[in-house]
């Protein structure tokens, strides 16, 4: 009688993780079930998806983080930018806006600590909300109430409180959701956001200002600040997180 051949050995899809290479049963580690590479392969997927999460997640921080500095610094950049366009509704002269651009960066040296503390315990997310807020109320209020030099002041200190908020909350939010080894990446392009901010209030006066008139202007920054403030990324405050730490 013919001798009977042995099984063929059975051949599986190569499953590949980041720094391996398993073939199956015909491999060296076909003692281990089938399941096993499965599950091997399950998890490598999962990892190859949380990473994805994670970068998504830092590209939404850096872009809010940037996008609410320059929202911050607009209203006083604005206010400089559009001087003579606004000298057209009431009088505002160069003493004015020097005191109105000075009183702004007053605000904001003078609240910019104690709004790190209060970043500290209502965490980075409502932080930015709130500066967003402030923003938003200041720029909508001197596009329609101001009608007079103190009053434009009065208003662009409302903006300078939620710039103030700003910075604290925006380095917060980068320094937990942005991974060690691109801090510098993500603190430099927050860095940029203020010297970004001059550029376009620069550019809003050939684009909004001239065909639209200048409150049109601080309406969009305002726009700015809401549009901001809607894609910040969830991220715990101080307390919470140690919290969860220490466990």
């Amino acid at each position: 009688p013919q001798a009977a051949r042995p099984p063929a050995p059975i051949r599986s899809a190569a499953i590949k993780t980041g720094a391996a290479r398993f073939t199956g049963p015909s491999s060296p580690l076909s003692p281990f079930p089938v399941g096993i590479y499965v599950c091997i392969r399950g998890f490598a997927v999962i990892g190859e998806v949380s990473v994805v999460q994670d970068r998504v997640r830092a590209a939404r921080a850096l872009g809010t983080g940037v996008g609410l500095v320059v929202a911050g610094a607009l209203p006083a950049f604005l206010t400089a930018a559009l001087a003579h366009r606004i000298r057209a509704d009431f009088a505002f002269g160069d003493s004015a806006v020097g005191l109105a651009v000075g009183l702004f960066y007053a605000v904001c040296a003078s609240v910019s600590t104690p709004c790190g503390r209060v970043v500290d315990r209502i965490g980075a997310t409502v932080s930015i909300r709130v500066a967003a807020a402030s923003t938003a109320i200041s720029g909508v209020a001197l596009a329609t109430l101001a009608q007079s030099a103190p009053a434009l002041i009065a208003l662009l200190l409302v903006g300078g409180l939620g710039n103030a908020m700003a910075g604290p909350a925006v380095s917060a939010l980068l320094r937990r959701k942005v991974v060690g080894h691109r801090h510098g990446l993500a603190f430099g392009a927050q860095q940029a956001g203020a010297p970004l901010g001059a550029l376009l209030a620069g550019l809003a006066l050939p684009v909004i200002a001239i065909p639209l008139g200048w409150r049109w202007a601080f309406a969009g920054n305002a726009a700015l600040a809401v549009a901001v403030a809607s894609i910040a990324p969830a991220a715990p405050a101080s307390g919470v997180a140690n919290a969860a730490g220490a466990r």
